[in-house]
Protein backbone atom coordinates (compact mmCIF):
# COMPACT_ATOMS: atom_id res chain seq x y z
CA UNK A 1 0.00 0.00 0.00
CA UNK A 2 1.53 3.74 -0.96
CA UNK A 3 1.10 6.18 1.07
CA UNK A 4 1.77 10.12 1.35
CA UNK A 5 1.51 12.76 3.65
CA UNK A 6 -0.10 16.14 3.08
CA UNK A 7 1.10 19.73 4.12
CA UNK A 8 -0.76 19.38 7.40
CA UNK A 9 1.85 16.18 8.27
CA UNK A 10 -1.32 13.65 8.08
CA UNK A 11 -0.46 10.39 6.16
CA UNK A 12 -3.02 9.22 3.69
CA UNK A 13 -2.72 5.17 2.39
CA UNK A 14 -3.62 4.71 -1.18
CA UNK A 15 -4.96 1.55 -2.33
CA UNK A 16 -6.39 1.27 -5.77
CA UNK A 17 -8.98 -1.06 -6.23
CA UNK A 18 -11.93 -1.99 -9.12
CA UNK A 19 -14.62 0.17 -6.43
CA UNK A 20 -11.77 3.09 -6.30
CA UNK A 21 -11.44 3.15 -9.87
CA UNK A 22 -15.34 3.03 -10.84
CA UNK A 23 -16.03 5.67 -8.23
CA UNK A 24 -13.37 7.89 -9.85
CA UNK A 25 -14.54 7.14 -13.55
CA UNK A 26 -17.73 9.70 -12.64
CA UNK A 27 -15.56 12.16 -12.45
CA UNK A 28 -13.74 11.52 -15.76
CA UNK A 29 -10.80 9.52 -14.66
CA UNK A 30 -9.73 6.28 -15.94
CA UNK A 31 -6.93 4.82 -13.65
CA UNK A 32 -7.53 1.42 -15.21
CA UNK A 33 -6.02 3.13 -18.54
CA UNK A 34 -2.67 1.53 -18.88
CA UNK A 35 -1.30 4.39 -21.72
CA UNK A 36 -0.54 7.21 -19.64
CA UNK A 37 -2.65 9.28 -20.70
CA UNK A 38 -4.49 9.92 -17.52
CA UNK A 39 -1.62 10.05 -15.04
CA UNK A 40 -0.47 12.68 -18.20
CA UNK A 41 -3.87 14.76 -17.59
CA UNK A 42 -3.39 14.07 -13.16
CA UNK A 43 0.03 15.31 -13.64
CA UNK A 44 -1.11 18.84 -15.94
CA UNK A 45 -4.06 19.24 -13.39
CA UNK A 46 -3.42 20.06 -9.98
CA UNK A 47 -7.29 20.10 -8.92
CA UNK A 48 -8.00 17.17 -10.71
CA UNK A 49 -5.53 15.04 -9.09
CA UNK A 50 -6.27 16.31 -5.18
CA UNK A 51 -10.19 15.34 -6.50
CA UNK A 52 -8.64 12.04 -7.47
CA UNK A 53 -6.47 11.58 -4.42
CA UNK A 54 -9.54 12.78 -2.16
CA UNK A 55 -11.89 9.67 -3.66
CA UNK A 56 -9.18 7.30 -2.80
CA UNK A 57 -8.67 8.89 1.03
CA UNK A 58 -12.50 9.53 1.66
CA UNK A 59 -13.10 6.94 3.93
CA UNK A 60 -9.80 7.69 5.96
CA UNK A 61 -11.19 11.34 5.98
CA UNK A 62 -14.35 10.15 7.40
CA UNK A 63 -13.11 8.37 9.94
CA UNK A 64 -10.45 11.30 10.87
CA UNK A 65 -13.24 13.73 10.57
CA UNK A 66 -11.86 15.60 7.67
CA UNK A 67 -13.85 17.19 4.92
CA UNK A 68 -13.25 17.44 1.76
CA UNK A 69 -11.81 21.62 2.04
CA UNK A 70 -9.62 20.80 4.56
CA UNK A 71 -8.35 17.99 2.25
CA UNK A 72 -7.76 20.14 -0.38
CA UNK A 73 -6.07 22.94 2.31
CA UNK A 74 -3.24 20.67 2.92
CA UNK A 75 -2.75 19.73 -0.51
CA UNK A 76 -0.26 21.83 -1.57
CA UNK A 77 3.40 22.22 -2.35
CA UNK A 78 5.39 18.51 -2.50
CA UNK A 79 2.45 16.92 -0.86
CA UNK A 80 0.85 16.91 -4.55
CA UNK A 81 4.35 15.20 -5.80
CA UNK A 82 3.93 13.06 -3.17
CA UNK A 83 0.05 11.82 -3.65
CA UNK A 84 0.95 11.52 -7.27
CA UNK A 85 4.06 9.06 -6.81
CA UNK A 86 1.75 7.27 -3.97
CA UNK A 87 -1.11 6.57 -7.08
CA UNK A 88 1.07 5.79 -9.50
CA UNK A 89 2.93 3.58 -7.07
CA UNK A 90 -0.78 2.07 -5.87
CA UNK A 91 -1.58 1.71 -9.45
CA UNK A 92 1.35 -0.40 -10.20
CA UNK A 93 0.42 -2.90 -7.09
CA UNK A 94 -2.87 -3.26 -9.06
CA UNK A 95 -1.93 -4.04 -12.63
CA UNK A 96 -1.52 -7.27 -13.12
CA UNK A 97 1.99 -8.50 -14.42
CA UNK A 98 0.90 -8.69 -17.91
CA UNK A 99 0.15 -5.06 -18.15
CA UNK A 100 2.30 -3.69 -15.34
CA UNK A 101 5.46 -4.03 -17.27
CA UNK A 102 4.02 -2.03 -20.14
CA UNK A 103 2.75 0.36 -18.11
CA UNK A 104 5.69 0.69 -15.75
CA UNK A 105 7.76 0.89 -18.94
CA UNK A 106 5.50 3.74 -20.60
CA UNK A 107 5.57 6.32 -17.65
CA UNK A 108 9.55 5.65 -17.40
CA UNK A 109 9.92 6.87 -21.11
CA UNK A 110 7.19 9.80 -20.43
CA UNK A 111 8.65 11.36 -17.34
CA UNK A 112 12.17 11.13 -19.25
CA UNK A 113 10.37 13.10 -22.03
CA UNK A 114 9.27 15.14 -19.30
CA UNK A 115 12.14 15.79 -17.32
CA UNK A 116 14.22 16.68 -20.86
CA UNK A 117 10.89 19.10 -21.82
CA UNK A 118 11.64 20.98 -18.67
CA UNK A 119 15.08 21.39 -19.23
CA UNK A 120 14.57 22.71 -22.71
CA UNK A 121 11.53 25.05 -20.93
CA UNK A 122 14.11 26.33 -18.31
CA UNK A 123 16.58 26.95 -20.73
CA UNK A 124 14.64 29.08 -22.87
CA UNK A 125 13.42 31.00 -19.84
CA UNK A 126 17.03 31.54 -19.12
CA UNK A 127 17.79 32.86 -22.64
CA UNK A 128 18.43 36.80 -22.70
CA UNK A 129 17.26 36.85 -25.85
CA UNK A 130 13.92 34.98 -24.69
CA UNK A 131 13.48 37.21 -21.55
CA UNK A 132 13.89 40.49 -23.67
CA UNK A 133 11.10 39.12 -26.03
CA UNK A 134 9.26 38.32 -23.28
CA UNK A 135 9.81 41.47 -21.39
CA UNK A 136 8.66 43.40 -25.01
CA UNK A 137 5.75 41.01 -25.61
CA UNK A 138 4.32 41.82 -21.86
CA UNK A 139 4.41 45.65 -22.51
CA UNK A 140 2.74 45.62 -25.03
CA UNK A 141 -0.10 44.02 -23.88
CA UNK A 142 -0.11 46.34 -20.95
CA UNK A 143 0.06 48.92 -23.33
CA UNK A 144 -3.06 47.26 -25.46
CA UNK A 145 -4.84 46.69 -21.93
CA UNK A 146 -4.50 50.32 -21.36
CA UNK A 147 -5.72 51.33 -24.70
CA UNK A 148 -8.51 48.98 -24.58
CA UNK A 149 -9.86 50.81 -20.97
CA UNK A 150 -9.11 54.11 -21.75
CA UNK A 151 -11.24 53.77 -25.38
CA UNK A 152 -14.04 52.28 -23.04
CA UNK A 153 -14.19 54.72 -20.36
CA UNK A 154 -14.20 57.37 -23.41
CA UNK A 155 -16.93 55.88 -25.16
CA UNK A 156 -19.00 55.11 -21.80
CA UNK A 157 -18.44 59.30 -21.14
CA UNK A 158 -19.52 60.38 -24.60
CA UNK A 159 -22.96 58.24 -24.53
CA UNK A 160 -25.72 60.64 -24.29
CA UNK A 161 -26.88 58.89 -20.87
CA UNK A 162 -23.44 60.44 -19.24
CA UNK A 163 -24.56 64.11 -20.18
CA UNK A 164 -27.57 63.85 -17.48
Amino acid sequence: MATFKDSAGREWFIKVVVDAIERIREIGIDLGDITGATMRRLLADDVLLVRTLWLLCEAQADRDGITPAQFGEAMLGDALDDGYEALRGSLDDFFPRRKRDYWRRMLAVEQEAQAEAMEVGLAALDDPVNKAEMSLALKERVREEIHKALKSLKSATDSPDSSE
